[in-house]
């Protein structure tokens, strides 16, 4: 998750697994960036690309930790988390107006273009996010 606040030349990147969903990490992110100056109409934020519901598959024990609206199933009938859907309205809690959250359609399970650890069962492999946080982005030099 990357939440930006270009006025205020902030951004925090975090990630955000069950347990940092569990914790309200997106909403501690927020309250921080707001702490720090930034203004609540100036956030925008990006989520994933990161496990969908689709694919993560969950047990008893992190299943009960979340609301019921949020539980899923996977694309093969198991029990799921919808964490994209929680880190929303986590944001939107926090006060990211809807309009600047903008989840990924990708899921890194079942994209090949990106590692995963459930996937290839394996820990090799790491995913990267670059944030560059501008008030003016076409002073950013492009990169190929």
């Amino acid at each position: 998750m990357v939440i930006a606040a270009p006025s205020a030349n902030l951004a925090i990147v975090a990630h955000c697994g069950w347990k940092g969903v569990r914790l309200d990490l997106a909403g501690k992110s927020v309250r921080q960036l707001l702490a720090f100056g930034a203004l609540a109409s100036d956030l925008s934020a990006a989520i994933g690309p990161g496990i969908g519901p689709a694919s993560f598959e969950v047990g008893p024990e992190v299943l009960d930790q979340f609301a019921t609206p949020y539980h899923l199933h996977t694309a093969w009938g198991t029990p799921s988390i919808d964490l994209p859907l929680l880190l929303m309205h986590q944001l939107q809690q926090a006060g990211v107006e809807v309009d600047k959250i903008f989840p990924s359609p990708s899921d890194t399970f079942t994209d090949p273009q990106f590692h995963s650890h459930r996937r290839e069962q394996q820990l090799a492999g790491r995913n990267a996010t670059v944030c560059i946080v501008s008030q003016d982005p076409s002073q950013l030099e492009k990169q190929p």
